[in-house]
């Protein structure tokens, strides 16, 4: 008995779930779209998108005060906004009163590149390259020198197709920038030279640092961090020319 009373109470709920429904939609059918609310989420307050040219987008695509919330192709506006190489995340839903709500987050990027073609781009912290925008320039580590156009633009840095190897340990060089308050100050370009190895080029001193490739980046960081406590502070921050990063367990110096 109770079995079967079980049963009948979940085939009701069941009903009444999928009524439910049927009426939420047939009222979808009726209701108006009365606004467009957009929210970006802008990592490091960079301005890539604006709220001014989502909306914009929008109403080109014919979606506007007035029409029926459910002649929104939601997910056709989706993919065009996901498509957007300064977006790393869309998401688009209606509200049962009738507002289409617009949620993005923006790339956040964390290296600029200057090719030796002439060609510039950012790489955001995925490893996603990002074109430039004419609104807005973000202040982010800048590489130069010997970096090649790559092949496949509007992709990630560390794709296997990827061939530009000075682009991955760029990459790997400058996440590992971002993510110290310290180095984030202190480093402000890498310089690719023609055999490959990255020189780094600080905000603070006249020295150039010469880190080599994208190999054992802690243990090159830590070894700078304890030259600058203990050799730096000693000599004052303009008494090398050069200090060299790539041998092992060892910071190997050019005094001026």
């Amino acid at each position: 008995m109770n079995k079967a009373l079980n049963i009948s109470i979940w085939v009701f709920s069941i009903l009444m779930i999928v009524a439910l429904l049927g009426f939420v939609e047939s009222k979808n059918i009726d209701v108006q779209c009365n606004d467009i609310d957009i929210s970006i989420d802008r990592p490091n307050k960079n301005f890539f998108v604006m709220e001014e040219d989502v909306r914009n987008m929008v109403l080109n695509l014919g979606y506007g005060e007035g029409m029926r919330i459910n002649q929104v192709d939601i997910s056709h506006l989706e993919r065009l906004l996901n498509n957007n190489s300064s977006i790393n995340h869309a998401e688009v839903y209606s509200t049962i009163d009738g507002v289409l709500k617009v949620e993005l987050t923006q790339r956040n990027p964390i290296l600029r590149v200057f090719t030796e073609d002439g060609d510039s781009y950012y790489v955001d912290e995925n490893g996603w390259m990002m074109p430039l925008s004419n609104k807005f320039t973000s202040r982010v580590v800048v590489a130069n020198g010997a970096v090649k156009t790559p092949l496949l633009y509007e992709t990630n840095v560390m794709d296997d197709e990827q061939e530009e190897q000075s682009l991955k340990d760029l990459y790997q060089i400058a996440s590992f920038i971002d993510d110290n308050s310290f180095w984030k100050a202190q480093i402000v370009q890498l310089y690719v030279k023609e055999n490959g190895d990255i020189q780094l080029i600080p905000r603070v001193g006249n020295h150039e640092i010469l880190f080599g490739k994208a190999e054992k980046i802690d243990d090159k960081f830590d070894k700078l961090m304890i030259f600058y406590k203990q050799g730096l502070s000693k000599t004052g921050w303009n008494g090398y020319k050069t200090i060299n990063l790539k041998y092992n367990n060892q910071v190997v110096c050019t005094k001026k």
